[in-house]
């Protein structure tokens, strides 16, 4: 690469937007132009791509209420705590749901590349109850989120993570069913 002679203001501002509009320009050339103060060209594909998120359905791949005990003692006897995990696309998600009075209450935590993001909830209750309830939390600094107060019945939980929107499987919340 050759050095540039000197230009004037507007020809190097010229050439900065020519620069800009490349499809492909290095990112420091971007860099440069836009620190010189020269604005970004309009890039109406950017901001449709960046309006569609991506689906990704989430595995299942553990649920403490599918495995048997091992153990025997204490450590055989039932544990009320439901524990899941999921995985999808980088991200494991980790659900604890804790029966509390006549209600349940959720705890997780999204371990992955995304350290922001927001957790929606709708839960279906059993039959003859009232509507579908929607519940949403963000994610703390730990990737951690709550919700309380659940009723028995299905939840179905998405997660809106950077571009990906994360479908869990539908949970049965409720007592263990032996």
């Amino acid at each position: 690469m050759e050095p540039l002679p000197d230009m004037s203001d507007e020809a190097l501002a010229a050439l900065s937007r020519e620069a800009l509009a490349l499809p492909d320009a290095p990112a420091d050339w971007l860099r440069r132009a836009t620190a010189i103060g020269v604005p970004a060209p309009a890039r109406p594909w950017k901001s449709l791509a960046g309006a569609l998120a991506q689906q990704v359905a989430a595995a299942m791949s553990f649920d403490s209420w599918g495995s048997p005990a091992l153990a025997t003692g204490m450590r055989s006897m039932p544990d009320r705590t439901r524990h899941l995990l999921f995985s999808a696309k980088g991200h494991d998600i980790d659900l604890r749901i804790i029966p509390v009075a006549e209600r349940f209450a959720m705890a997780g935590q999204v371990l992955g590349p995304d350290d922001s993001g927001l957790v929606e909830l709708v839960h279906h209750p059993m039959a003859g109850a009232a509507e579908h309830e929607a519940q949403v939390a963000t994610l703390d600094e730990l990737g951690e989120f709550r919700f309380i107060g659940l009723r028995q019945g299905t939840v179905s939980i998405t997660l809106h993570l950077g571009q990906d929107e994360v479908i869990l499987p539908s949970i049965e919340v409720g007592e263990r069913r032996v």
